[in-house]
């Protein structure tokens, strides 16, 4: 059946064409007709395209951040994603097969985020692992909630 890894935080978002994406599907998913990563890749950089592209291909893409969140600890609360100013916030979690994780901290992160704090979670572990990128003015207002 398979193993969950849960992935939590928030997301200073770019103020470029990538990041201005991210926020404009956030803020209108509900009406949107593309998910997350075709919107973006749809609306994106010229040179952040083959990445994103990339991206999309990746089976379980979309799961961060719209993941059900499964088998995490109760202190993670409910699935959730949301967008205020420039700062995104979102908790999912999804099975990690092909490093979705990992491909989307080391390679999509930096396209959309300045800024970020993120635990990750495998559903066996009992401390997640921190992934950070933080500057002076971003540390507070991208500190995660526990």
């Amino acid at each position: 059946m398979g193993m969950y890894t849960g992935l939590r935080g928030k997301i200073a978002l770019k103020d470029n064409d990538t990041g201005n994406a991210v926020r404009i599907w956030l803020e209108n998913y509900d009406i949107l007709m593309h998910s997350l990563w075709r919107f973006v890749s749809m609306n994106c950089e010229d040179e952040d395209i083959n990445t994103l592209q990339e991206w999309f291909e990746v089976g379980r893409c979309n799961f961060i951040p719209c993941g059900a969140m499964c088998y995490m600890p109760a202190e993670w609360g409910d699935t959730f994603y949301s967008v205020e100013g420039n700062v995104m916030s979102f908790a999912c979690s999804l099975k990690n097969y092909q490093n979705e994780i990992g491909f989307f901290i080391e390679s999509v992160l930096p396209l959309i985020g300045d800024a970020w704090d993120l635990e990750e979670l495998y559903e066996e572990d009992d401390v997640p692992t921190k992934h950070a990128h933080l500057t002076v003015l971003s540390q507070s207002a991208l500190e995660v909630d526990k």
